[in-house]
């Protein structure tokens, strides 16, 4: 990943203040008979304040979620 930006910076997230460890998405049946399709990935953050930081990288991740799950939804409702 590169930052756009004019200065000659290098932030640590780029390399290695949030590490995607491991990712899935898993398709279930529901008992009337409908799917249901969830996404979760696990991944490592070492930015001081964690608490502040854990809060912008879980809706970045749940924003990456939401955008393939819609894509599967609208594949999955083509006619």
């Amino acid at each position: 990943m590169r930052e756009l930006s004019p200065f000659d910076i290098h932030p640590p997230h780029l390399d290695w203040a949030m590490m995607s460890e491991r990712g899935e998405f898993r398709l279930e049946s529901l008992a009337d008979g409908r799917p249901r399709l969830t996404g979760n990935t696990w991944y490592s953050l070492e930015m001081f304040p964690y608490a502040y930081w854990s809060v912008w990288t879980d809706a970045i991740i749940h924003s990456i979620h939401n955008r393939v799950l819609e894509h599967i939804k609208a594949e999955a409702e083509k006619k």
